[in-house]
């Protein structure tokens, strides 16, 4: 009985390492895509995310400190080149549909230009939000949050 036990216990944690170990969006288009580009990518790690926690509450912001609280990690990853966004941008959306049983369109989202919003959920809680955006003038955007973030986080979000 005790083998059983410890086989199961060894077997949660195995898989607890496994999905904390998972790759975000930015992490995996920029280990495909990023070779021979100008693309960039910047992180906010979770030890600055706490520092950004710290600093709201001592502004006395409880509404910025709740929204905070659910973000783990953000990375914003940018081509600034409008002229040579383009194939970047199609790779983003391509992956994205690739990857259709794991991220998904957010709400109503008209995702037929694939502009928007799109999450990867397990169950209620949303673990990655990934925002896609290309424009002629400005390039193309990718925003990654990984969290424990629910729907309501994307409405507080979106408040700030």
């Amino acid at each position: 009985m005790k083998h059983w036990l410890l086989t199961l216990l060894l077997a949660t944690a195995s898989l607890s390492v496994f999905a904390q170990g998972e790759e975000d969006f930015a992490s995996r288009y920029m280990k495909l895509y990023a070779e021979g580009t100008s693309l960039t990518c910047s992180t906010v790690s979770p030890q600055m995310m706490t520092r950004v926690m710290n600093v709201a509450e001592a502004d006395n912001d409880p509404h910025l400190r709740q929204v905070l609280s659910q973000m783990k990690s953000l990375r914003v990853v940018r081509h600034g080149k409008p002229e040579e966004s383009g194939p970047l941008y199609e790779k983003a959306l391509s992956l994205l549909h690739h990857n259709a049983q794991r991220y998904q369109p957010y709400g109503d989202a008209d995702t037929e230009d694939g502009e928007g919003l799109w999450v990867r959920r397990k169950g209620e809680v949303i673990l990655e939000i990934v925002l896609l955006s290309h424009s002629a003038a400005e390039g193309m955007s990718i925003v990654d949050l990984t969290g424990n973030m629910d729907d309501t986080f994307i409405v507080e979000l979106l408040r700030l």
